[in-house]
């Protein structure tokens, strides 16, 4: 019977030991509060950061959409403007073809002729 109390004394100091080391690994409630307080900071901060990170992608998206419209109404205008000076030379050249028939050189000597006498 002294053995089995002696038996029962040493596991029960075993497990007070056992039980002791593990309360001493764990954080004291001081610290506990700090964790659980800082952790909820870190998740804030974490959710705030991938709004940030959506919205970054999401204005980069806007700044290519952008980039392109401009680059095409570029382009377009490039077009225009090519179609307008080409129609201008079109129409100087028609212009000129127009004075060159309807006043021929001899006729405007003709005139000169006339003028002077």
């Amino acid at each position: 019977m002294l053995v089995l109390k002696d038996r029962e004394l040493k596991e029960t100091r075993n497990l007070y030991t056992a039980v002791k080391d593990m309360l001493a690994l764990q954080p004291s409630p001081e610290i506990q509060i700090t964790l659980n307080r800082t952790q909820r900071a870190l998740t804030n901060r974490t959710t705030k950061m991938k709004c940030l990170i959506a919205e970054l992608s999401m204005r980069e998206r806007q700044v290519n959409d952008q980039r392109l419209e401009l680059d095409r109404v570029n382009s377009e205008l490039h077009s225009y403007k090519q179609k307008y000076f080409e129609m201008k030379r079109a129409l100087d050249a028609d212009e000129a073809r127009r004075l060159k028939v309807a006043t021929p050189p001899s006729a405007v000597i003709s005139k000169q002729a006339v003028v002077l006498q």
